[in-house]
């Protein structure tokens, strides 16, 4: 191969590179919750955070942090995601701990006695995954998830190189970067700390007294199990109530 061939083989590489990233840019499916949830969170200022509030959508959807500002002063902010597996619990509240200090950690108890269906709820688990900082956790995370799916589903199309090269899953997804335009993946800033209110209403049966009788027994997930037993530690070891 003479130099001028190797620049241009160089050029190509580059170019092709160039081109592959911003396909990957454009073809990341952006969460108005949870995408801008996560990156808000990463410009908090250190050690400003009292309370950090974690789960899913129903945690997402309860927990005002400004209401509880403006009653008690106390500081906090909802890290909850749609659907969020129990792995991914754990990556967040391990990515919180790098830049907060919370004395108190609230999350959702009903993912204990619920199978996570991983094979099914891929769009789910990756909008809670996708814009998490990239590291060593993250990706012993995205195993975990991928092994959990192909145990559900062996026919399941989810990889963990995926997580990391998106056009890999997100390829079919340039009708719809079209139709929404930019606004489909351009982040604003999340002044409401991670709550996002349900504007839908209904009436609810009252169920209590029908909760109260009940004798069904429920039988505690083991992989959630495990996963919440190392939030567990983390809290102890940190002093976290």
């Amino acid at each position: 191969m003479t130099r001028r061939q190797g620049i241009k083989a160089i050029g190509f590489v580059l170019v092709l590179a160039l081109c592959l990233g911003v396909a990957n840019k454009l073809l990341f499916p952006f969460s108005k919750e949870d995408t801008n949830q996560s990156k808000t969170f990463y410009m908090e200022e250190e050690n400003t955070v009292d309370v950090v509030v974690m789960g899913t959508s129903l945690m997402m959807m309860s927990f005002n942090p400004l209401r509880m500002y403006d009653q008690t002063g106390i500081t906090a902010y909802n890290r909850a995601c749609s659907a969020c597996p129990p792995q991914l619990a754990y990556l967040i509240f391990e990515e919180t701990l790098e830049t907060q200090k919370p004395k108190v950690l609230a999350i959702s108890g009903g993912a204990l006695v619920i199978q996570y269906d991983y094979a099914h709820r891929e769009g789910l688990v990756r909008r809670g995954i996708d814009y998490r900082k990239n590291s060593e956790l993250k990706y012993e995370v995205v195993k975990d998830i991928v092994k959990q799916a192909k145990a559900q589903d062996p026919d399941s199309k989810q990889t963990v190189q995926s997580f990391y090269f998106p056009l890999l899953r997100y390829h079919s997804r340039w009708p719809e970067v079209i139709w929404y335009g930019p606004d489909d993946f351009t982040f604003k800033h999340d002044y409401r700390h991670g709550y996002y209110a349900t504007f839908r209403t209904g009436d609810t049966p009252d169920t209590s007294e029908k909760s109260m009788q009940s004798t069904k027994k429920y039988h505690v997930d083991e992989t959630t199990r495990y996963w919440y037993g190392k939030i567990i530690e983390e809290c102890k070891a940190n002093d976290i109530e």
